[in-house]
């Protein structure tokens, strides 16, 4: 896309985008570091993509890379179909911890909304109390 296309688009329509480049940063140092790694630590590398995207956009595209987090974790796994009971113990908790940390996301965009409405209100009325105190010498009389 070029650049111009990009400052056209709604910054809710670029979010997702940001989890899934998030994920694949977590996927790519994950790929990096396998050899050292031996099929450990499958969701370590996701985490911060879940914590970015959750406190950048919110609620959706936390879920979004949790879940392809969590997809990419269990791809992962030696064998799927022979997963362990440790396996399914980490895959769990991950998702768990995915959902919690995109609601709290929710919650710091809702307050980040709440004090950028509360911030333009202020100036707002600053401007109308400005306004009154600018038009006080031409409403006195000598």
């Amino acid at each position: 896309m070029s650049e111009i296309m990009l400052k056209t688009l709604p910054r809710h329509v670029l979010r997702p985008y940001g989890a899934i480049l998030a994920i694949e940063l977590g996927l790519a140092l994950k790929l990096a570091l396998a050899s050292e790694l031996h099929g450990e630590a499958s969701y370590l590398f996701f985490l911060p993509a879940i914590l970015i995207a959750s406190a950048l956009g919110g609620w959706g595209p936390g879920l979004v890379s949790t879940a392809l987090g969590l997809a990419l974790g269990l791809y992962f796994v030696t064998d799927v179909g022979a997963a362990t009971a440790s396996d399914i113990i980490n895959a769990v908790t991950f998702a768990v911890l995915g959902i919690g940390v995109s609601w709290r996301g929710k919650l710091l965009v809702g307050f980040r909304l709440s004090a950028a409405a509360s911030a333009e209100e202020a100036h707002a009325r600053a401007a109308h109390l400005q306004s009154i105190l600018d038009s006080i010498p031409e409403a006195m009389v000598p």
